[in-house]
């Protein structure tokens, strides 16, 4: 049975980046992790999180992508036979959602 495949969104931010931490650890998903890193998402979580569980890197893709834009081709072919999203994207203060939407 191939394992389910889940797409993360903010995977580099506060909340995202313990939900991958948790998928990597107590699932066997395959993991789509998106951030654009514009906001309070930082690849050092990224980072951590697989130096963390190293043994689990080959079941995460990151892509940098802002949702607001399509998504590239190349970036395509890694959301086919998605079973699950995960949307924790989000602007961490109110403030920047009201001038910059």
């Amino acid at each position: 049975m191939t394992p389910s495949k889940v797409v993360l969104t903010g995977a580099a931010g506060f909340l995202g980046s313990h939900l991958l931490d948790t998928l990597l650890r107590f699932t066997s998903f395959e993991v789509v992790a998106v951030d654009s890193l514009r906001h309070n998402g930082t690849s050092p979580n990224i980072r951590n999180i697989l130096g963390d569980v190293p043994q689990h890197t080959d079941r995460v893709k990151f892509i940098t992508h802002d949702l607001r834009a399509p998504l590239a081709r190349t970036d395509l072919r890694h959301l086919v036979n998605v079973d699950y999203v995960i949307h924790a994207a989000a602007y961490s203060q109110v403030g920047h959602s009201v001038t910059d939407p």
